[in-house]
C-alpha cells in the first residue's frame, strides 16, 4: 500500500494546482504582458526614443479601442450570460454580430485618421489601420474565453500570438528595420493567428437568433455604455497622458515616460489575471449566493491585491531606476521618484479594480463611470499644471491624487449598495435557463 503524502501525491497536488484557473490565468497574462513589455524594450533599444514615443501614442489608441470593445461587447456578456432568462449561445451569437459591427466602425475611423495625422506619424498610422482590427479580433477571442471562465481558450488564443510577436520583432531588430510602423505590422500579423484560433474555439458555443438580437444589443448597451465611458477615461489616465506629455514636453520625454511606465506595468500579469477571473466570478457569486458572499469575495480580492502591490512598490523604490537603465539605456536614468509614484497609483487602482467588479455585479456600472470621470478630471487638470511646474513627476502626482479620490468614491458607493441589497436565495442553481436553440 502506497504511503500517503509521498512523492507521487506531492506531484499530483502540484499538477492540480497548476491546472487551477487562477494559476493558468496568471501564466496567460504574464505571457501577454511580457510580450508587450519586450516590445517597448526592443523599440527603445533598436530604434530611438522618438519611435518609442510614436509607438506609445499609437498603442494608447489601440488600448482605448480594446477598452471600448471589452466594455460594450464582452463584459456585458460575462456579467449577464449567467442570468436564468438569458440563452448563453444566442447571446454569444449576438455578441459576435456586435463585434463585427464595431470592427467596421473602427476600420473606417482609422482610415480617416491616416489622412489627418502629422506626416511623421503616417507610416505608423497606416500600419495601425491594418493591425488594430486584427488585434481587436484576437482580444475578442480571449475575452470570450474568460467570460465563460475557460482559461484554456484564452491560452490557446494567446500563446501562438506571443511567440510570433516576439519572433517577428526580433527579426526586424536584427535586420535593422524596427520602427513604430513595422512593430505594428508585426503585432497585427501575430494577432491574425490568435483571431483564427479564437474563431475555431468559439464556433460551437454560439448560435445566431434574429429574435434575440435586439434584446441582447439593448442589454449590452444599457450596461456596457457606462463601463465603456469609464474604460476610455481609464485609458486616458494611463495611456492618454502620452499625448499630454508629447504636447507639453515633446516626443523624447514621451519615450522616457513610456520606459518608466513599462517598468511599473510589470505588475500587469498579476493585476489583469485577477481581473480576468474576478469579473465573471463576482457576477456568478452574486447571482448564486447574494450580496453577503459578494462582499466577502471582493474583500478578499482587494486585500490580496493591496498586499502584493505594496510589495511591488517597495521593489520599485530600490530597483526601478536601475532596471530602466539596464533595459533601455543610460539616457533613461534618474527617474526613481516618477517610477515609485506610478507604482503607488497602480496600487490604488488595483484595489479600485476589485471594488469595481463588485459594483458591476450589482448592476451599477454608472458608478464606475462617475468615479473614473473624477479620476480623469483630477489627472488631466492637475497633470497639465504639474507638467509645467515639475515635469513628469508633477504628472505622476496628479495621477496618484486622482486615483485616491476615485477609490474613496467607489468604496463608499459599494458599501451603500450592499446595505441596500437584501440577501437573496440562489437565482441560477435549479432555475430554468432560457431555451437553447436546437
Amino acid at each position: 500500500m502506497r504511503r500517503p503524502g509521498g512523492a507521487a501525491d506531492a506531484l499530483a497536488r502540484a499538477a492540480a494546482t497548476l491546472r487551477r484557473p487562477a494559476v493558468l490565468a496568471m501564466f496567460d497574462q504574464a505571457a501577454v504582458s511580457g510580450a508587450s513589455f519586450l516590445t517597448t524594450v526592443l523599440i527603445g533599444r533598436f530604434a530611438d526614443p522618438q519611435h518609442l514615443g510614436i509607438y506609445s501614442l499609437g498603442w494608447s489608441v489601440a488600448l482605448a479601442l480594446m477598452a471600448v470593445q471589452m466594455s460594450l461587447v464582452t463584459t456585458p456578456y460575462a456579467v449577464h450570460h449567467h442570468q436564468p432568462h438569458v440563452c448563453p449561445r444566442a447571446y454569444a451569437g449576438s455578441t459576435v454580430i456586435m463585434q463585427l459591427a464595431m470592427l467596421a466602425a473602427v476600420l473606417a475611423g482609422l482610415l480617416v485618421a491616416c489622412a489627418i495625422v502629422p506626416v511623421a506619424m503616417r507610416p505608423a498610422a497606416w500600419a495601425m489601420a491594418l493591425a488594430v482590427p486584427l488585434l481587436l479580433l484576437r482580444e475578442f477571442g480571449r475575452r470570450m474565453g474568460y467570460a465563460r471562465l475557460s482559461v484554456v481558450t484564452a491560452l490557446a488564443v494567446d500563446m501562438p500570438v506571443v511567440a510570433l510577436q516576439i519572433a517577428g520583432l526580433a527579426l526586424l531588430a536584427a535586420a535593422g528595420r524596427l520602427s513604430a510602423a513595422t512593430a505594428f505590422l508585426a503585432l497585427g500579423a501575430a494577432a491574425a493567428t490568435g483571431a483564427a484560433v479564437g474563431a475555431v474555439a468559439l464556433r460551437r458555443q454560439i448560435a445566431f437568433r434574429r429574435d434575440a438580437l435586439g434584446a441582447d444589443v439593448r442589454r449590452s448597451w444599457a450596461f456596457g455604455r457606462w463601463i465603456a465611458g469609464a474604460q476610455v477615461l481609464g485609458v486616458l489616465n494611463t495611456q492618454g497622458v502620452f499625448w499630454l506629455v508629447a504636447a507639453v514636453l515633446g516626443t523624447v520625454s514621451t519615450g522616457v515616460y513610456a520606459a518608466c511606465l513599462a517598468i511599473v506595468l510589470l505588475c500587469n500579469p498579476f493585476m489583469l489575471a485577477v481581473g480576468n477571473i474576478l469579473t465573471p466570478r463576482a457576477a456568478e457569486t452574486f447571482a448564486r449566493h447574494g450580496p453577503i458572499a459578494l462582499r466577502q469575495l471582493i474583500a478578499r480580492a482587494a486585500t490580496v491585491l493591496a498586499i502584493v502591490m505594496a510589495l511591488f512598490c517597495a521593489a520599485l523604490f530600490f530597483g526601478g531606476d536601475p532596471l530602466v537603465q539596464l533595459l533601455y539605456g543610460a539616457e533613461y536614468a534618474g527617474h526613481r521618484t516618477l517610477i515609485v509614484l506610478l507604482g503607488l497609483t497602480f496600487l490604488v487602482g488595483a484595489v479600485g479594480m476589485a471594488i469595481n467588479d463588485g459594483i458591476r455585479a450589482l448592476g451599477r456600472a454608472d458608478i464606475e463611470f462617475t468615479s473614473t470621470l473624477l479620476d480623469s478630471a483630477i489627472t488631466v487638470g492637475l497633470g497639465l499644471l504639474g507638467l509645467y511646474w515639475l515635469g513628469l513627476v508633477g504628472l505622476a502626482w496628479a495621477n496618484l491624487l486622482g486615483g485616491v479620490a476615485a477609490l474613496a468614491l467607489q468604496a463608499t458607493a459599494f458599501r451603500r449598495l450592499l446595505r441596500a441589497t437584501p440577501p437573496a436565495e440562489a437565482t441560477v442553481n435549479g432555475s430554468a435557463r432560457a431555451q437553447e436553440p436546437a
